[in-house]
């Protein structure tokens, strides 16, 4: 249970804070997503020429090489783009949404920082773990990753 001052100052902080609206660009996020299907689909063509002399099953060699591409690329880029669809939730959430949240910091903002401290596996656990088993309290709270 926390003391009466981190209360206080929890409770300030979910209530009285100004709201962060995080600057987001749409049009370059859907440049980023095209690109990268672009470069998935070329990369998946040169690579099937390059054996193409020794496939004979065409289709499914260029479906299972985009797919693996595509795994490969969602691998390295997911956490920038879960950190991406925060911090579009953080600008486009109304302020009613965005004051529900009783810790400190907020959880989108601890999802950010778990991503960035733990990495993509043990931060995404971090924090879907604090929003479906911890924030459902009536306490405000202080907890960082």
């Amino acid at each position: 249970m926390p003391s009466e001052e981190e209360q206080e100052e929890a409770w300030q902080y979910v209530c009285r804070r100004v709201l962060e609206r995080p600057s987001v660009n749409i049009v370059r996020a859907a440049r980023n997503v095209f690109v990268f299907i672009a470069v998935n689909l070329v990369l998946t063509l040169v690579t099937f020429l390059f054996f193409a002399a020794y496939i004979r099953a065409v289709l499914p060699f260029i479906a299972m090489l985009f797919s693996v591409y595509m795994l490969l690329g969602v691998a390295v880029f997911a956490k920038r783009a879960i950190i991406g669809l925060v911090k579009l939730y953080q600008h486009y959430a109304p302020e009613r949404i965005r004051r529900k949240c009783l810790f400190k910091p907020t959880c989108s903002e601890y999802m950010i920082l778990a991503l960035e401290k733990y990495g993509l596996v043990k931060g995404v656990y971090k924090s879907v773990y604090r929003l479906f088993f911890k924030c459902r309290g009536f306490v405000y709270s202080v907890d960082y990753p």
